[in-house]
């Protein structure tokens, strides 16, 4: 999620270049239009699946599941063009059967963003998350390291124990959800046609910024991160330090185990880089004036690691404001 964050941020401060009275990179309250608990249903004309925001939750099925109607009708997914992406040539170059700018194994031939129909997709077809959900995940008294927080964002199971697993709680007594709060709108709202394995947009982890709505799902959920930073910090000052950055996992001597017994994949370190100088990131004043990098590895080209990210996006050091005015 560190990567997201840098990457909103960016996009925020060139938002702001333009138009600064927007103040900050708006955010989607998925709560809002849950099925269960939510202010909106999907049919409201004030569900941000509609023709007055974001489009049809699923897409036009007469134009292969385009989205045709909304704010971003017909939003063109480009092809991959060896001349212009040719330093990423190594690492990426589009879908190997379309060409499209979607994951190489995703057969989706729609030249738009596409939403599919989620009749024959395993899960639920609407989004489904309680206000009370989100709350949990930003609330230290019971997520107490970085690493629990992103868990509780992930898991979709609920527990009844005492002293449940880090990401999955019982309150009070009361079984409590937190339903994959990141991961559902990506699966849900992208889906996927089994019949032929095309994936919807959102849904194609590779590039489902194709969406127009990730922006506004990944601030939402970079804003609880944020507001969870934010009260832990005020409960346990030690956690904003330096050298601690909330528990963020560490590597430990021969082992590939985080410090709070989860297995954590290669990258996924404090100190691994995140950011690469290979991609077209501003430099540091993303961060606002004064900022340094300090961590090994790291260097004026525009590579970042998880720490530098974390020290520089402290609550109230960015000079950003989204991740503040909540």
């Amino acid at each position: 999620m560190t990567f997201h964050r840098f990457l909103l941020l960016e996009i925020e401060r060139t938002l702001l270049s333009i138009r600064p009275e927007f103040k900050a990179l708006p955010y989607w309250d998925m709560a809002l239009d849950s099925a269960i608990g939510g202010k909106y249903a999907m049919s409201d004309e004030d569900s941000i699946f509609s023709p007055k925001f974001f489009g049809s939750y699923t897409g036009n099925p007469s134009e292969n599941y385009a989205v045709t109607d909304g704010s971003f009708a017909y939003w063109p997914v480009s092809q991959f063009n060896s001349t212009e992406y040719a330093p990423y040539a190594d690492v990426y170059n589009g879908s190997e059967t379309t060409g499209f700018n979607r994951k190489y194994t995703n057969p989706s031939n729609v030249s738009f963003v596409a939403r599919f129909d989620k009749s024959g997709y395993s899960n639920p077809d609407p989004i489904m998350l309680l206000e009370a959900n989100t709350n949990i995940c930003a609330n230290y008294a019971f997520i107490k390291t970085w690493e629990q927080w992103q868990n509780c964002v992930e898991i979709d199971v609920a527990s009844k124990n005492a002293n449940p697993p880090y990401g999955i709680y019982s309150v009070q007594g009361t079984q409590t959800t937190v339903p994959w709060f990141h991961a559902q709108a990506h699966l849900k709202i992208g889906s996927l046609q089994l019949a032929t394995g095309f994936m919807g947009d959102f849904m194609d982890v590779t590039t489902s910024i194709n969406d127009p709505i990730f922006l506004f799902h990944h601030t939402n959920i970079d804003r609880n991160n944020m507001k969870w930073q934010m009260d832990a910090e005020a409960q346990n000052a030690t956690l904003a330090d330096d050298n601690v950055l909330w528990d963020f996992p560490i590597v430990l001597p021969n082992s590939n185990i985080s410090s709070t017994g989860f297995p954590v994949n290669l990258g996924c370190w404090l100190q691994d880089s995140e950011v690469s100088y290979r991609f077209p990131f501003t430099p540091l004043e993303v961060f606002g004036p004064g900022a340094e990098l300090e961590c090994p590895g790291s260097a004026v080209n525009g590579t970042y690691t998880h720490k530098d990210i974390l020290r520089l996006s402290k609550p109230g050091q960015s000079t950003n404001v989204y991740d503040t005015n909540m």
